[in-house]
């Protein structure tokens, strides 16, 4: 009799699983297909873009966005994203590759329409990141000083799909609604977000005494949010290694747990080692196989403020991906980079403004459940004395030995 009641909950319970996976794995492949298509998107389709969202939100769901205020339709459109689908849309929407996106559809339109918002209201213009092919279009907002900033919307609709992060994205892209709010976080952004003349001097001075010579410096073009370069610097007899190291990151404090505040540095910059004969030249870097690294550092870089968290040792970061075809390694954990003493690791830019360097180690994914289930130590533990910072797409996974 038990058994008879047993089996149909657990057979419906399975159906209810394999339908919630196929789920996820097709909103994950249209998200992956909206991302593509948003990055290869043409600036000059998005106000037509925009214009066909508003008609198939009238016609399709019978709101008249035109009809709201700024802060309503921003509401509206970011808390309803998914549930704008229908199949109607693509009649409505023309971009390269739009049969294939599905729902991604949505999300590219949204993008558009609220980037319009900004756009009209504004003294702005779209743009696309000259660094890097695969970030979607953004907005270079002038202000009444001359100097330009930019704004996200994609990546707000895709930060609120991916990450449920509706209200922060809604708030983010409210700054924009009167030039009166965007002056004023113009000059807490420009004032909060980069070092002084002085401060990146003495962090100069601090990286050629500590790990050598500064061969080249990645400066950043188009910076959203905050300003990253990554600095390329040389080998040394005492560490044959070439290190990036990211600068920038540490002019903006972290928001740490007040539990953790007294142990845990709040200002950060991030290094990652390679083998010497990496491709760095630029031809190269055209290739993902030699990008990611970069990538990775310029993610990890705004990684606490795009998700509102902190970074910390021992912290572990999973990516949806391996980081390119040639690897699996698939995420991050962070430790303190190779130096004599613990304080080298540390540099005061200025008097009371103290930056801590932490390493970036690439890892895998049975790597990174096995520090979740122990912990940082353990897996450091687990590699040995003979684990090499220095990044090697094929190296030995330490949990399986594969």
């Amino acid at each position: 009799m038990l058994m008879k009641i047993v089996l149909p909950i657990v057979a419906a319970l399975c159906c209810w699983w394999l339908v919630l996976t196929y789920w996820k794995r097709r909103l994950k492949k249209q998200l992956t297909r909206a991302i593509t298509g948003i990055a290869a998107l043409p600036l000059n389709l998005i106000p037509d873009i925009a214009a066909g969202f508003a008609r198939f939100v009238k016609d399709v769901h019978g709101k008249d966005l035109t009809s709201m205020d700024y802060y309503q339709q921003l509401d509206y459109v970011l808390k309803n994203l998914l549930r704008l689908w229908r199949p109607e849309i693509s009649s409505y929407i023309h971009a390269p590759g739009s049969e294939d996106m599905g729902k991604g559809l949505t999300l590219l339109a949204a993008g558009a329409y609220l980037g319009e918002l900004v756009r009209v209201r504004q003294t702005a213009q779209w743009k696309k990141n000259a660094d890097d092919s695969m970030l979607p279009p953004y907005l270079e907002v002038t202000c009444t000083d001359d100097n330009v900033i930019p704004c996200n919307p994609f990546e707000m609709v895709l930060a609120s799909v991916s990450e449920g992060k509706t209200v922060e994205a809604i708030g983010d892209l409210l700054l924009f609604e009167s030039r009166e709010i965007m002056d004023n976080y113009i000059r807490t952004f420009q004032s909060g977000n980069v070092y002084s003349p002085e401060e990146a001097e003495a962090f100069d001075r601090y990286v050629e005494k500590t790990f050598g010579k500064i061969r080249q410096v990645f400066h950043e073009k188009n910076s959203p949010g905050m300003h990253i370069d990554v600095y390329i610097i040389e080998p040394s007899e005492a560490y044959p290694a070439v290190r990036l190291l990211t600068c920038g990151m540490g002019a903006r404090v972290m928001e740490i747990e007040e539990e953790f505040r007294k142990v845990c540095p709040d200002r950060l910059e991030l290094m990652i080692d390679l083998p010497t004969d990496w491709p760095l030249e630029m031809e190269s870097l055209r290739d993902e196989r030699n990008f990611w690294p970069i990538r990775i550092l310029k993610i990890l870089a705004r990684f606490p403020w795009d998700n509102e968290t902190w970074l910390g040792f021992g912290h572990t970061i999973p990516w949806p991906e391996p980081f390119a075809e040639n690897t699996k390694l698939t995420g991050v954990l962070l430790g303190l980079p190779a130096v004599n003493t613990l304080e080298e690791s540390e540099i005061e830019v200025s008097p009371g403004k103290k930056v801590q360097i932490f390493q970036v180690i690439p890892i895998y994914q049975e790597e990174m459940d096995y520090k979740v289930e122990n912990d940082a130590d353990k897996l450091f533990e687990l590699w040995g004395d003979s684990f090499s910072y220095v990044v090697d797409p094929q190296r030995k996974n330490g949990v399986t030995g594969a």
